[in-house]
Order: C-alpha cells, then structure tokens, then sequence
C-alpha cells in the first residue's frame, strides 16, 4: 500500500508546473493517507501540512487545533498592529499566518522522509501547485465549532483569543480564502483579488488582499 502511495505520489510531483488542479487535489490527499499510518510522534512533526491535506478534502475545518491555532495566528497578529485599523499595512504578515511557508518545509520534509523525488523546492514549480491549492481550499472556512463542543485544547485556543481580541467581543473566530471582485465595490482597475476574509466574534469581516510578495507572486 505504501509503495502504491508513493508511486503515485512521485508520479504526481513529476509534473512540475504542468499539474493541475486535480491532481495537486489527489497529491494532497495521498499524503494525508500516508500521515494517517505514522505513530502520533511522526505525525507530529507535520502539522500544518495536515491542516492542509484536510483543507483540500473538506467543506469546512472545525474539528483542526493546528486550525485553530491558525486563527489564534491572525488574531494576534491584528491585535499587534492595532486592529481593524491597522490591516492595511499587514497585509505580508497575515499571509504568512496563514501557513504557506510551514507548509511548503513540511511538505519537502515529508517527501524526503517517505523517499518521493520531487522539484517542489523549485520556487516556481512550487508557486504553481500554491496557485492550485488557493483555488482548492477556496471558500473553505477554518472556522471554530459550538462552543458547548469545544475540547479542552480547542478551549483554551479559545479563550486565548477571547482574552486578546482585536476590539471588546471581536476575537477572530473564523478565515476563509475568497476571491473578491475589487472592480465591483469601487476599486477599479484591481480586478479579482484572492483575500483571507476574518470574521469575528461580534460578526465584523475584514477583507484584506493576500499579498503576492509573501507569497513568492503566486497569487
């Protein structure tokens, strides 16, 4: 079973920037199968590329610490540069909260690990299996549960949150990636851009731009 999921795996990899969207989909869920036979240790080690091997599967990620911890990220992050105000200069900093470069090292660990050949540390091969996942994990909220369901871990993210918010009562409490029609709300001449959208806990959403610098241009 394991040689199969590698065999596959190095075939799917071998693309290079001719993949496609379902293949980097099958890619990603491949390697969530693999995680799924390491001992708790191993799979440790791999948290957020987990996170996003789950984000490509599902319509919705409640159930994630690394998730979770995730949206305790952006929320500090907005705190720090003095919130809802501030999230036009964070726009570098926000982008990377969202785990594109623990991603990527965990990804190249996990395949050297698992013996897979890969071009994935090509900054440009790599820019494009990035513009495929954003377009997978689209509209695919991380988002907290009821709270009356939160485990004892996901509690105390919770309450992390809570007692930092970025105003009173507006703790983060959910993201998603979204394509935005700038020209539609005024800004002409910007187009579609792919945003994080914040939503928290008094129902406020921020729309902020991912930026392309921190993501090596992809998006």
């Amino acid at each position: 079973m394991i040689d199969q999921m590698v065999k596959k795996m190095q075939h799917i990899s071998g693309k290079g920037i001719t993949v496609n969207e379902d293949e980097v989909r099958s890619f990603m869920i491949l390697v969530r199968k693999s995680m799924e036979l390491m001992v708790d240790k191993d799979r440790a080690s791999y948290s957020t590329l987990n996170l996003f091997c789950n984000w490509t599967a599902h319509t919705k990620i409640d159930q994630s610490i690394a998730g979770l911890r995730t949206l305790a990220t952006i929320n500090d992050v907005l705190v720090q540069v003095g919130g809802l105000k501030g999230t036009a200069n964070v726009l570098d900093p926000l982008t990377q909260a969202i785990g594109f470069d623990q991603l990527h090292s965990q990804l190249l660990a996990f395949l050297n690990a698992e013996g897979v050949a890969n071009h994935l540390d090509d900054n440009g091969i790599w820019a494009t299996w990035v513009d495929h996942l954003i377009e997978i994990i689209s509209d695919v909220p991380i988002t907290f549960p009821p709270l009356s369901t939160l485990s004892n871990k996901a509690r105390k993210i919770y309450e992390k949150i809570a007692a930092n918010p970025i105003k009173p009562g507006a703790g983060v409490v959910s993201i998603k990636l979204s394509p935005v029609d700038y020209d539609a709300i005024g800004w002409k001449g910007q187009g579609i851009l792919t945003c994080l959208l914040i939503r928290t806990e008094d129902t406020t959403t921020i729309v902020c731009p991912i930026s392309r610098y921190a993501l090596g241009g992809v998006v």
